[in-house]
């Protein structure tokens, strides 16, 4: 289990409840939010999964799709399900949320973002992971409109200015089509699609869409490249995904759609090129439960769900929800699953609460804000989490921005003016180790807190209150009316650090190219040279689009003394690069899918590569007699390995075999030649941490063992000898004790993985000393000091 918390991203908590629309009117937003929403926090065990402990729900996010695009405008395509299937309930029965006849399946979702217009002085902008933001009118922007994310929305004026949303890295969706979407309820909701995601560049993937639905026909990247999306029936229903990888290959993914008896779609199986089918089961839909129950994944794991009712309060109102009460996870066939069961509060009386995952390995206790009349917009907040044997903690405190004075209602309760979500500090503990305080501080610089962007950051160590180390951010937006235009609002302009003691170390400035094809690329950056205050070294940077789509991209950079770096980026992926006359890389990119097709080797080779259709590397073909061409057999036989070989017949083979489970968790691997196998294998535990590997030996047999304590810190290590080394941690120390009983403690005064001591068995001990930003500026061990500058 881990807890994925983005420190620096608030997120709107719960949207508004508006007049006129049927369908967000008996929404709750509250508990029955879909989507990942980081202030929530994020609990999971495989990458693909967030379990969002406050609302109950799981969020499963798969890329279908991934193609490189010009200056990291990528095509990403994620099929996402989101287990809310049902609105939060007073009375009665529930109602259905979810887009019961999807082309993907009830639950499951595929877009490139939507806004649901019904009410068009508060639209709500839906993203392709479910989350669904409202964008209230702007207070500082006349006829602008801003989500609790600091994101800006731009209505527009239909049908000559169509609505846009901007981001604050200058990227831009446009809002190009209407349609309707029917709900299981048989209401409609009007919304519009993205049909444009474009860079501050220039560049933009085009999204058309098939007459009269919601659903994606073709994705054209910022290339000319397309995507092609196969639906049929009605309603739609997706049958495939294809494109191009080679002038005569196409990449497919087919899926297949079925129906409920009432004819609520289900995805029933997807099977992406080269891998089995993963297979998908539902609730069978009484009392309108189509929870998903269980995926089988072409590698032969199984994942399985179970929810339950669950009553929870906001204040003294009573809201019942559907949540997740158990996971489990069998990662071979034929393995008993691992089980976590979840405990969810109810949040009566009390301004927070907790929920108890009871999980294989371990236990840990996430507490978020419950709603409190004083500070509502805190209301889903993380709180802080802990794990049960103490080994790791963490806590969050939070602050907010008014963006709008409306107010939005939750049940009939005014929760006040709309506010954006500040991180003001995290507070992170770890056993044997210093605890780290991460502070950000807003309110000095007002043009930026509407933004939600932080000018000062400061850390603390060991519950200190004077600061260690702190770094200031001016953004490049302020006083060029143009960047904050484009929303360019994330560009740094100045970034300081500074020791506690308000001694200033490094300073960095960066400005940039302010031109059409160019906005936003880094021009020109100083770095204060190290003892100077006045000193700086230089680099220019020449961004050289080699033609209007960015197929090709020449960067130099001119640095101190006159060297010049080089770069050029083919279909979005470096290509090569030079320091002076010396060449570093050489490659060939494909034009298809931004593959590299040919390698270059330091001796000047070059590799030609081949793919299969899910990308996976099948032959290397080398240039020489002397170096044999290799080449991987995938699964063969259907088993979770790929086997890779090289040689010949005359000289023999060497041979590289890797293993996967069923989840695709990486099992480690062998090496075989000249009739010797070494081996480098994993076990893995349910929470996929390393409990005991081989280490190059020439047997399968023992192995070394590791035992760890929640936070994944090793405390026992057993040698395949059956040798014993124990490791103790405790506040801020570290004891490593031997199999012969001898140990060295490691004392934490300083930053976090930084030793202040340590003492070796003889009683030695080696003192070592840093400056504000973690760097050693003294040892002394026995006397015998030693300086670094």
């Amino acid at each position: 289990m881990y807890l994925r918390l983005k420190a620096l991203i608030p997120i709107i908590l719960i949207h508004l409840v508006w007049t006129g629309s049927a369908y967000l009117q008996s929404q709750s937003g509250l508990y029955d939010r879909t989507g990942i929403i980081p202030s929530h926090g994020s609990h999971g065990t495989l990458p693909e999964e967030s379990v969002d402990l406050f609302t109950g729900n799981v969020t499963l996010r798969y890329r279908d799709v991934y193609l490189p695009g010009p200056n990291g405008l990528d095509v990403e395509v994620w099929r996402v399900y989101n287990s809310k299937v049902l609105k939060d309930w007073q009375t009665g029965q529930p109602g259905i949320q979810g887009y019961h006849q999807s082309w993907v399946g009830i639950g499951w979702t595929m877009h490139m973002g939507m806004v649901h217009t019904l009410n068009p002085n508060a639209p709500v902008i839906e993203f392709p992971d479910g989350r669904l933001e409202t964008a209230f009118p702007d207070a500082y922007s006349q006829g602008k409109f801003m989500t609790r994310d600091f994101l800006k929305y731009d209505r527009g004026s239909l049908p000559l200015v169509l609505p846009k949303l901007y981001f604050q890295n200058g990227v831009i969706w446009t809002f190009g089509v209407a349609r309707t979407i029917t709900r299981a309820d048989g209401t409609s909701d009007p919304v519009r699609m993205v049909t444009k995601i474009e860079n501050a560049f220039g560049q933009h993937i085009d999204i058309a869409y098939n007459s009269s639905s919601p659903t994606i026909s073709t994705i054209t990247d910022g290339f000319g490249r397309v995507i092609t999306f196969t639906s049929s029936g009605t309603p739609r229903k997706l049958t495939r995904i294809s494109h191009k990888y080679t002038a005569t290959q196409n990449r497919i993914v087919n899926y297949t759609v079925g129906t409920f008896a009432n004819g609520y779609t289900r995805l029933i199986s997807v099977q992406p090129p080269c891998l089995a089918p993963t297979l998908f089961e539902y609730n069978d839909g009484s009392q309108n439960h189509y929870e998903l129950k269980k995926m089988t994944t072409g590698y032969g794991g199984v994942l399985e769900y179970s929810y339950s009712d669950q009553t929870f309060y906001m204040g003294s109102t009573q809201i019942h929800s559907r949540v997740m009460a158990q996971k489990k996870i069998a990662y071979n066939g034929g393995d008993d699953p691992a089980v976590w069961d979840y405990v969810y509060p109810s949040y009566y009386g009390v301004t927070t609460g907790t929920v108890e995952v009871q999980g294989p390995i371990f236990d840990t206790a996430v507490t978020h804000n419950a709603f409190d009349p004083a500070c509502s917009w805190k209301t889903g907040t993380i709180h802080s989490f802990q794990n049960d044997d103490g080994s790791l903690s963490e806590s969050k405190e939070w602050a907010s921005q008014e963006i709008s004075t409306d107010h939005w209602w939750v049940f009939g309760t005014d929760m006040g003016t709309a506010k954006g979500l500040l991180l003001s500090s995290v507070t992170r503990q770890k056993a044997g180790d210093s605890t780290l305080k991460e502070e950000f501080l807003y309110d000095e610089s007002p043009d930026y807190k509407k933004y939600g962007l932080p000018w000062k950051v400061l850390h603390y160590v060991n519950g200190s209150t004077s600061p260690l180390n702190y770094r200031t951010i001016s953004y490049y937006f302020g006083g060029r009316p143009a960047i904050e235009e484009k929303y360019l609002l994330s560009l740094p302009s100045w970034e300081a650090e500074y020791f506690g003691d308000g001694t200033l170390i490094k300073k960095k400035s960066t400005d940039y190219y302010e031109e059409d094809g160019k906005w936003g690329a880094p021009y020109h950056v100083r770095l204060l040279k190290p003892g100077s205050t006045t000193e700086y070294n230089e680099w220019t940077h020449y961004f050289q689009p080699q033609d209007e789509q960015c197929r090709s991209v020449l960067i130099s950079t001119h640095g101190p003394v006159g060297s010049i770096k080089s770069a050029t980026y083919n279909y979005g992926i470096k290509k090569s690069e030079s320091l002076g006359d010396q060449q570093l890389i050489s490659h060939t990119i494909s034009e298809f899918d931004s593959s590299v097709t040919t390698a270059g080797t330091q001796d000047g080779a070059s590799i030609g590569l081949i793919y299969d259709g899910l990308g996976r590397v099948l032959q290397e073909n080398w240039p020489d007699e002397d170096r044999n061409d290799r080449n991987t057999a995938w699964s063969p036989n259907g088993e979770n390995k790929s086997v890779t070989t090289r040689g010949d017949p005359t000289l023999g083979y060497h041979t590289i075999t890797k293993y996967w489970d069923g989840m695709g968790r990486d099992k480690g691997y062998t090496e075989a030649g000249d009739s010797a196998t070494i081996y480098f294998l994993k076990t893995l535990d349910a929470e996929g941490r390393v409990i005991a590997q081989n280490m190059g030996s020439d047997t399968a047999g023992p192995k070394t063992e590791y035992t760890c304590n929640s936070a994944g810190d090793i405390v026992e290590i057993r040698d395949p000898q059956g040798r014993i080394t124990h490791i103790g941690l405790a506040g801020t120390t570290k004891t490593v004790r031997d199999p012969k009983e001898q140990a060295t403690v490691f004392e934490y005064e300083h930053l976090p993985g930084l030793p202040t001591a340590v003492t070796d068995a003889q009683g030695h001990r080696a003192v070592y000393g840093y400056d504000g930003l973690g760097r050693l500026i003294a040892v002394d061990y026995i006397n015998g000091a030693r300086t670094h500058g």
